[in-house]
């Protein structure tokens, strides 16, 4: 299971978005969205995993540090297939809608890393 929208931005991209979404450290897990849900953030993850999990097969997926995961449902307003919990002493930059596409129209590799990740 490999979410589709899934990007892994260059340092030079990541140090923009944590510019503009500085990371939050979690203390304990924190649900970033559950199966079915329309999200209202993507997430940058900085340091410490994410855990996906797809709702029919149960199977788990965990994200790297770097890995930017939720833009295209964020942006379409598309529910998840899976729910996807950032664990305890994890860090990361939540990125709403707004912020994310003002982000797209000053980093516009991000949006051809977009386009790719949906092909």
């Amino acid at each position: 299971m490999q979410p589709k929208d899934l990007i892994k931005p260059k340092q030079a991209e990541i140090k923009r978005i944590k510019a503009a979404c500085p990371p939050k450290t979690f203390t304990k897990e924190f649900p970033l969205f559950y199966a079915g849900q329309i999200p209202n953030m993507a997430c940058l993850l900085a340091e410490g995993e994410v855990v996906l999990t797809d709702s029919a097969t149960k199977e788990q997926v965990s994200l790297a540090p770097g890995d930017l995961l939720g833009l295209y449902h964020v942006i379409n307003s598309l529910p998840w297939d899976t729910t996807a919990v950032i664990l305890a002493n994890s860090k990361a930059s939540l990125i709403d809608k707004a912020t994310f596409l003002e982000l797209l129209e000053s980093i516009p590799e991000l949006e051809k890393q977009l386009k790719k990740s949906m092909d």
